[in-house]
């Protein structure tokens, strides 16, 4: 699933939704999980949204979900807001 995944950083949107697209046809994974923390989890959002936006015929998110990772360092802990957000190519999961 490793193979199968775009995690959301400071790169431009565009980046992301050609990751996307990369990952379902290229790589042909049935399913891509795209994976964000932080001030990033708004891009990651929107990188999903203009996807399906761009082609609602051929994909569909199958699953969402959020949490907190908990950050430490030497001189305290931190805690940080996570999603993974699960792309799937209609065409490709029964």
């Amino acid at each position: 699933m490793e193979r199968c995944t775009v995690f959301v950083d400071g790169k431009s949107l565009v980046r992301y939704l050609l990751a996307l697209l990369y990952k379902f046809n290229i790589e042909k994974c049935g399913t891509v999980r795209v994976a964000a923390r932080g001030r990033f989890i708004s891009k990651a959002v929107t990188s999903v949204l203009s996807l399906l936006n761009l082609l609602h015929h051929n994909y569909a998110v199958s699953h969402i979900s959020i949490g907190t990772v908990v950050l430490r360092s030497s001189s305290a802990e931190k805690h940080v807001s996570k999603i993974e957000i699960v792309v799937a190519n209609m065409e490709r999961v029964p």
